[in-house]
Formats: C-alpha cells, structure tokens, sequence
C-alpha cells in the first residue's frame, strides 16, 4: 500500500473500516478515545464515540488512527457537528500510513507556547553568511583522522588526501573576503562544489539526503539571469581547467554555525586523470567538520566573551512527550536550521515551563516560514509524565509506547 491513500480508494478503505467496524483511535489537546465509523458520505464521516462525546467540541481538529489489513492508517479532521454520541468529521483529504513515531502528536493546546535558543547565533564574524545554520558539536567518532591536536588533525588529513589526489589545502579567509568564483560559490551555498571531471560539469542531482553538494541547476541560479546573455562563467572556468590540465576538483566549505570561514580544496590534475567519487567528497566533508569542533575547542574565533542569545520565538503546531512540530517566520529568523541542528527549547504549558533539548530531526517551507520537527533529548520523567497527561487526558502506561503505527517503533524513530 502507498504511504498516501487518495480518491476512491480512500473512500473504499474507510468503507472497509465502516464495514467491518474497525476500532478508531481518536486523539485531540487533552483527550485520547475510540470509536467507529457509521456512515461515510461524499464529504463527511460519521463516527459513534465509546465515552463521552462531549469531550469533541464543533471544529475541534482530531487525529484519527485505525488498523486496514495490518496496516496503521490516519488522518487529520476537523469536527463539524456534535450529537450526543455521534460527531461528524470533515471527509480528509487523504489516508496516510501512520509513521513511526514514538508518541502521537496532537495539535498544541490553549495556553502552550515554545521559544528556543540557537548556540552561538548571535556571535558576529566577518565571514560570509550561507544562510543554513549547523552544529558545532563534538564528532561521533575520529572517521579515521587524529584528532589529538590541530597539527595532527591536518596532517592525518593530508596523508589521506594524497591517497586519493595530486593536491590539496587548507583556506581559511580570515582578513580576507572568499575571491574566486568557486570561493564565492561555496561561500554563499554553503555546499560542496564538486567537480567529478572538468569535462562533464556539476552533478544534476544530490544523492545526500541533507543536502551536500552544488547541482549544476543551483550554480545557475547563483549565476542569475547573466548566464542567459553572458553565458556560463563556471562553463568557461571549466573549459580553462581542463586546458590547464586540471582533471577533477572538490572545494569543501569549512562551516562555523552560519558562517562559512574557508574551504577545503582536492584537486587531481596532470598525469593524474582520475575523477573524484563521492567518497571524496564525504573525507572533505568529514575533515571540515572535524577541523570547525576543534578551531571552536581552542577559541580561534575569539567568540567566547560574546553575550549568549536571546530567545527566539516560534509557534508550536503541534507536540507529543518526545518530540513537536514549530513554526518560524522566515522573515524573523533569516538563516535555516539543518537537520541534526541541536536547539534549546523552552515550553511554556500549564503547570510551569518545560526546558527542553533536541534535534532538527526534519524540515519544509511554505513560503511564509520554516517548520521544524524537533525529536528531544533526555527528557525529564516528570516532564513526560505532565505533558502526556495534559496532551492525552490520561496517565501513561506501557500500551502508549506502541506508536503510532500501532507497534513499538525502531530505535531512531521520528519524534
């Protein structure tokens, strides 16, 4: 089944569930209950509740949850009428396969809202700006590099480097402003400008999930409407390259929270005819990462007398015990948060506030604002335990860690 059910089949599969009166798991701020659908018309569903029907209200939205053929469904409504026992739904748009995460998220009640603080967004630099905002935190592991020391750190990179390319460096632009076009590029975009062959171009697609690498339709864009009478000044740069003799190149930015603060540059030329792979451009990537935690650890940026950040406001869309949805005007916070990004994050809900840690564990634009699903960290029991019953309208048990796709979830689920 598709992770989207639309058209008739939507309507075939909530018939099904008419039919065979499956039970529906229904959830709203501050209530949990079941119940089972009676009638399905062209643009509303009829469902008789097991409890009190008063705890739905007109228009309240629901998060509704059934099983089909072993299959967690769910959909998102709004209710339009309430009669005694009965509600009226408004028909959904679609049926999604539940996703797996740990706890089901309800839209935020009345009285909660959420500000967050980013580390470091407010040091100022003198260095180009990408407009993506990362971490700073120290690696998972070495990735095969020394990190015992700065010296040591570069020359394990170089070794490795030179297994796999005729040159490399290190820039850092400090005192200095990014110069070249493929400085400028990488400065601005934040990515990876690789160049497998100075023959072939910039890749049509990214294959990283996160987003790593410069495609050939955002260097255009960099370029602007100048391409279009002017030509393409990569094309000709790479045109001078490969007369040079220049074969392949990667040019790796070195990423400082917003900031971009040099690159790191790989370049196989001369009797070197070998393109670069992608596991070129991960050694880069790793070692720019790597080079940032450490140039961070020893203060070379002269950021830690710089005043902590304020909080930045953000509407909360929706919440569970282990994770929420919020909303940012793109207007306020001018850079975007890249998955993994860790953020501090106050709750302010019934009872007292919340402080909360977690992760970007994805993000969408709308045009308007960025959202942000944040899976938290090391939450509190108590706080668990007070925002379950103020989400749920219930005390925890075991049962409610099934998920939402009606099973326990993996480890690393979605919040």
């Amino acid at each position: 089944m598709a992770n989207t059910v639309m058209g008739v089949e939507k309507e075939f599969v909530l018939e099904s569930a008419r039919d065979s009166k499956s039970a529906l798991r229904l959830h709203k701020a501050g209530w949990s209950g079941e119940a089972r659908i009676v009638s399905v018309d062209q643009d509303r569903i009829d469902i008789e509740l097991r409890g009190a029907a008063a705890a739905v209200a007109p228009w309240d939205p629901v998060a509704v949850y059934f099983d089909y053929h072993g299959t967690t469904l769910s959909f998102a409504a709004k209710a339009r009428k309430v009669l005694e026992d009965r509600v009226s739904l408004e028909m959904p748009i679609h049926l999604v396969r539940a996703p797996k995460r740990r706890h089901v998220r309800v839209p935020a009640p009345r009285g909660f809202s959420a500000s967050f603080i980013l580390a470091n967004e407010r040091v100022k630099l003198d260095y180009p700006e990408s407009g993506e905002y990362v971490d700073i935190a120290e690696p998972d592991g070495p990735a095969g590099f020394d990190v015992s020391s700065m010296p040591s750190l570069v020359a394990s990179f170089r070794q490795r480097a030179q297994g796999i390319s005729s040159e490399n460096a290190i820039v850092m632009w400090k005192g200095r402003a990014p110069e070249s076009l493929e400085e400028r590029i990488v400065a601005r975009l934040g990515k990876v400008l690789y160049i497998p062959s100075t023959s072939t171009g910039l890749p049509v697609s990214d294959p990283y999930p996160e987003g790593r690498i410069v495609t050939a339709s955002e260097e255009e864009d960099f370029e602007g409407p100048s391409i279009f009478t002017e030509g393409s000044k990569l094309a000709r740069l790479l045109m001078e390259k490969a007369l040079a003799g220049i074969n392949a190149e990667i040019w790796c930015p070195i990423r400082y929270y917003q900031y971009i603060v040099g690159c790191v540059r790989l370049v196989n030329s001369g009797e070197r005819r070998i393109a670069f792979d992608l596991a070129a451009v991960d050694l880069a990537w790793e070692f720019s990462r790597i080079l940032a935690f450490l140039l961070h650890r020893h203060d070379y940026f002269k950021t830690a007398a710089t005043n902590p950040p304020s909080p930045r406001a953000a509407s909360l869309v929706d919440l569970s015990p282990s994770g929420c949805l919020i909303a940012v005007s793109l207007a306020s916070l001018q850079i975007r948060l890249q998955p993994g990004t860790l953020i501090d994050l106050e709750l302010k809900a019934p009872g007292g506030p919340a402080s909360l840690r977690g992760r970007v564990a994805r993000r969408y634009d709308d045009g308007r604002s960025s959202y942000y699903g944040i899976a938290f960290e090391e939450v509190r029991e108590e706080d668990a335990a007070r925002l379950h019953r103020l989400l749920y309208g219930k005390a925890w048990d075991p049962a409610d860690d099934r998920g939402e796709s009606g099973a326990a979830p993996a480890a690393g689920a979605a919040p």
